[in-house]
């Protein structure tokens, strides 16, 4: 579980794998209502590594602040920048949770830090095992989210594994997104 104040808009953003997902819990845990706590579950075997999450986030928080937002919840929010799309179910077909999905990545926003981190926490008794290494680049991995995001002629760049240059090149895509009108 990785947990992070984000000073700028006053709130704390929580990302974590899980393994081993079920999907009829996931599908009642998105069904309930979290008060105090925005929350988005994410295919993690699409997710390139916690910053993926961590930037979309961002972005959906600043789309709020600046009055651009697309959809109507932060929460959703995170998945269009996440998908790098504009239309909400293109982006729940790319990176959302599908009945096949094992892998799954949470990522929270809230006010307090301690009801992220219950949140986070809580979900493992019922949507699966906490394993922050689902969010890890491997190789499949890496060859997925390089044909799903269009970035099939990327390679290193200098030192800088592919992984490495995957995740920038997600970041600067959901950065593009945000000015594209």
């Amino acid at each position: 579980m990785w947990i992070t104040r984000v000073g700028e808009f006053r709130r704390y953003i929580g990302i974590a794998g899980f393994k081993d997902a079920d999907f009829n819990s996931i599908n009642k845990t998105m069904r309930g209502k979290v008060r105090s706590v925005d929350f988005q579950f994410f295919d993690a075997d699409l997710v390139a590594t916690w910053r993926h999450l961590f930037f979309a986030a961002l972005n959906a928080l600043k789309a709020f602040r600046d009055d651009a937002n697309i959809s109507k919840s932060v929460a959703t929010e995170t998945l269009i920048y996440a998908s790098t799309q504009r239309q909400i179910s293109k982006a729940i077909r790319m990176v959302g949770v599908k009945k096949t999905s094992s892998n799954v990545a949470v990522l929270a926003i809230g006010a307090n830090r301690g009801e992220v981190e219950s949140f986070l926490k809580g979900l493992s008794a019922s949507v699966g095992t906490m394993d922050n290494g689902v969010l890890e680049m491997t190789r499949e991995k890496t060859r997925s989210i390089k044909a799903l995001f269009g970035l099939n002629q990327l390679t290193g760049v200098g030192d800088k594994p592919i992984q490495d240059t995957i995740v920038d090149a997600l970041i600067e895509k959901m950065a593009l997104l945000a000015v594209a009108k």
